[in-house]
């Protein structure tokens, strides 16, 4: 492509007004409150189905993102 790292980040912030790494953060929370909504699939399975290393890790990814973790936030947004 012959891009500069950086231009893809500087046009994704010009267009959004994210940082991409705020972006993917977003994105992937979005993703989990659909997995976890739904209920067919355990907070581990959504964890590794969205990348994350370990349950903990996305637990404490998702609490910082919503303020409650996935458990607890399922058991208000269930379907």
């Amino acid at each position: 492509m012959y891009v500069s790292r950086s231009r893809p980040c500087s046009v994704l912030r010009a267009e959004t007004g994210e940082a991409l790494g705020a972006h993917i953060r977003r994105m992937r929370t979005e993703r989990a409150k659909e997995l976890l909504a739904d209920g067919s699939l355990a907070v581990g399975a959504v964890a590794r189905r969205l990348g994350y290393p370990s349950g903990s890790a996305f637990s404490h990814a998702f609490r910082q993102a919503c303020g409650a973790t996935p458990t607890a936030w399922r058991g208000a947004h269930a379907r």
